[in-house]
């Protein structure tokens, strides 16, 4: 019988828990300004236009009642570090799907180079790391030496090739993700097949403070209105404040930034008639920029419900296919023969993706993974009342980096 081989490629988005702080929403302190290389925001904007096509595609095939989130930068960093093994149909595919056909790759890593070393410089009043590393089995099939080089030299991975049968090398892993996201993930693994021959990780912490924080005394029970008018009662933070908001008959936006400003939430209300499903729909990427970049400082009164929340995705390959990446999950037929040997034939065999967040007066707590397999073979104050489904980002302002994009339908589960 012929021995089935599996790559699993693993991007985590470690945790995010920002901590409230400051009175001025409207002034930004970038310390070390995040310089792109030439063409490097063609990156970032295809990073957030696979981001709002896949949670589109997630909208219409996961129609759940629940809350869902996913990151944008998480996956589309993931699909990044395959694409650097890929060739052929597969790397045009996988290409186009991740709204990078046109980059060279340099280019590509180039930038995710940037913001790893980049995000953590931009603003004093928050700490982020991003770490990643690559485990393969130490025997058997072997990574192309460039694929290796590559990853550790433009994603700063760690490398270590690691007995695969020994129970240890499963604990050291998971060791590694649970330090990294401080104990949010506690393991991405449960065990290691006798296929798995490597695993990418990718890890991101982040910490830092609102602006303003929310009153904890303020907090009060306040009703939050589901699909069919459904009424939950559930805690309501408020706080009245100078901030960036826009409005119209479709939908309100208020920007509720962290730190010194650099990173912000982005709370995005639908007009009464409209759901997030049938307003995200609407949108694409440069509307979604040019909405965000209209935002005017105004004295605004916001009740905003507080959330915790976790979801998973499964299996992303059906969302993928509907954006064009086939060919990366054919047996037979995908192309990584810059990754491993052509003769080993490495074909992804599925791609999850789980997230964690929470909000409440402080800030916000968030964590992501994700994960791909490859186998062988009134006239006065006005009021932003979210008391309804609502979606919500969190961006880094100077490059629009989104690193997570999400809806709100019951704020109470």
């Amino acid at each position: 019988m012929k021995l089935r081989h599996t790559l699993i490629v693993t991007l985590v988005i470690i945790s995010f828990t920002f901590v409230g702080c400051g009175k001025d929403q409207a002034s930004v302190n970038i310390v070390e300004p995040i310089v792109l290389p030439g063409g490097g925001s063609e990156v970032v904007t295809a990073q957030n236009t696979f981001g709002l096509k896949l949670f589109k595609e997630l909208l219409q095939q996961d129609q759940d009642d629940g809350n869902k989130l996913i990151s944008p930068l998480s996956i589309h960093m993931d699909f990044c570090m395959a694409y650097n093994g890929a060739s052929g149909k597969t790397k045009d595919e996988m290409g186009r799907a991740l709204e990078v056909a046109d980059v060279p790759v340099s280019l590509l890593n180039s930038v995710n180079n940037t913001l790893i070393n980049g995000l953590p410089a931009v603003d004093p009043q928050v700490a982020i790391h991003v770490a990643n590393s690559i485990w393969y089995r130490n025997t058997g099939a072997q990574p192309l030496p460039g694929f290796i080089q590559s990853i550790a030299d433009d994603y700063k991975a760690q490398i270590a090739g690691l007995d695969f049968n020994d129970p240890a090398t499963l604990k050291k892993i998971n060791s590694w993700v649970s330090e990294k996201t401080k104990r949010k993930i506690d393991k991405i693994i449960d065990k290691i097949d006798s296929d798995d021959i490597m695993y990418l990780v990718n890890a991101v912490y982040f910490k830092g403070r609102w602006k303003m924080k929310f009153d904890g005394k303020q907090t009060k029970n306040r009703a939050f209105y589901k699909a069919g008018n459904l009424a939950v009662q559930t805690p309501f933070m408020t706080q009245t404040a100078a901030l960036r908001y826009a409005g119209n008959q479709s939908m309100q936006i208020v920007e509720l930034p962290y730190g010194s400003g650099s990173y912000s939430m982005y709370i995005i209300l639908p007009g009464q008639d409209l759901t997030p499903e049938s307003l995200v729909s609407s949108f694409d990427e440069n509307i979604l920029k040019n909405t965000l970049a209209s935002l005017d400082s105004t004295v605004i009164t916001v009740y905003l419900p507080k959330w915790k929340s976790t979801y998973e995705i499964k299996d992303m390959k059906p969302l993928l296919w509907s954006l064009g990446m086939e060919e990366a999950f054919s047996a037979g037929n995908a192309d990584f023969s810059q990754m491993y040997d052509p003769g080993v034939g490495a074909y992804i065999s599925k791609a999850l993706h789980k997230t964690f967040i929470a909000v409440d007066e402080e800030g916000t707590e968030a964590a992501a993974v994700t994960s791909i397999g490859m186998t062988t073979t009134s006239t006065g104050m006005l009021v932003m009342d979210i008391n309804r489904p609502f979606l919500y980002l969190i961006a880094e302002r100077q490059t629009g980096s989104v690193l997570f994009l999400g809806e709100v339908n019951d704020p109470s589960k």
